[in-house]
């Protein structure tokens, strides 16, 4: 037998890898074990970039209907969906393959890492006292005498009522018009351009203006909303509508020398002028109430 074959090396003494001496039930277990920290890890990370970005907790809640662009995005829910599930799976796959690395060998690292995800678990749930003890519908908008008939009379144009799924928008021909008052000159010649559109706008607004005109009647606005995903709220076009033409005829007519001071007497036939501006303070305070 040659020098050769001495030397080579004997299957039987081999040198064993710390993974190779594993049963495969143990390196099972691990691996399951691992697999779910990974997925909790990033499920964390995943909350922290949603936290941090405007944007990014926008298009997650795209798929689920809700934030501002639910109803305007350019991209498909879908396809946010499938995005953010794909990145949620590399990362996972990324963090699995480093906790393998650095904790496969041992139990002892694997409670480790364990305890660090129950540290951050445990600070999340308690770091908020308003969450533990949220603030109920009744500390936020207090029942008063008369909320009921002012919240029955605003909900008129919810968008599950008739009136609020029944409108309609008023339509300009093009161009469409800029409403936006500042800065001031291209404001006014936006309004006089369309002057007799919006008029005729104004003169079509005229349920909705008597709807804002009982609603001006009422001291303050009820809010008795209830508290469910699928309650009925207040339908955005109409609020959009009057506000817009109501801001373009007032304009109109201070133009026309009309509100430019106060009268300390009214003229007895004083021009439609858009009484509007008390209503939507009040559901301007209400929607902050909501938001809060």
């Amino acid at each position: 037998m040659s020098k050769r074959a001495n030397h080579s090396p004997d299957p039987a003494h081999a040198p064993v890898t710390p993974a190779a001496r594993q049963p495969p039930r143990q390196r099972g277990l691990r691996f399951a074990a691992l697999g779910l920290q990974a997925i909790v890890a990033t499920l964390l990370l995943l909350l922290v970039l949603a936290v941090a970005s405007t944007h990014l907790r926008e298009q997650l809640l795209l798929p689920l209907g809700y934030g501002w662009n639910a109803y305007s995005s350019p991209i498909p829910s879908w396809i946010v969906l499938f995005g953010v599930g794909v990145a949620l799976i590399l990362v996972a796959a990324g963090v699995l393959l480093a906790s393998w690395r650095l904790q496969g060998r041992s139990w002892y690292r694997i409670a480790l890492g364990y305890a660090a995800l129950g540290v951050v678990l445990a600070y999340l749930a308690h770091d908020e006292a308003t969450i533990r003890h949220p603030l109920k519908m009744e500390e936020i908008s207090p029942v008063f005498p008369g909320a009921e008939a002012s919240f029955n009379v605003l909900m008129r144009y919810g968008r599950a009522h008739p009136l609020g799924q029944n409108f309609k928008a008023s339509t300009f021909k093009n161009p469409y018009p800029n409403f936006a008052p500042d800065p001031p000159g291209p404001w006014r010649g936006t309004i006089v351009t369309h002057r007799a559109e919006l008029e005729a706008h104004w003169a079509e607004l005229t349920p909705e203006r008597a709807w804002l005109a009982e609603l001006n009647a009422f001291d303050r606005i009820g809010d008795l909303t209830p508290m469910r995903a699928d309650a009925d709220i207040i339908a955005f076009q109409p609020f959009r509508c009057l506000s817009q033409h109501g801001i373009a005829i007032a304009s109109l007519q201070a133009l026309d020398g009309h509100g430019g001071r106060r009268h300390r007497h009214p003229p007895a036939h004083p021009p439609a002028w858009p009484q509007d501006s008390t209503v939507l303070a009040h559901l301007g305070a209400l929607d902050d109430r909501r938001r809060d």
